[in-house]
């Protein structure tokens, strides 16, 4: 995600990590409004 970046509900999000990283956790995640606008899950993270 990008600092200052405005997402609007149903955007996908794609993550990826650099190589040599595994991505622990869901690649895609979508926005869904709620009180606020909201992730449908946490973000994953990369391990190396």
């Amino acid at each position: 995600l990008t600092a200052g970046v405005h997402y609007l509900t149903g955007d996908i999000i794609r993550y990826s990590c650099l190589p040599g990283f595994t991505l622990v956790g869901n690649e895609i995640l979508t926005c869904r409004l709620g009180e606020r606008l909201q992730m449908d899950g946490p973000p994953p993270v990369c391990q190396g």
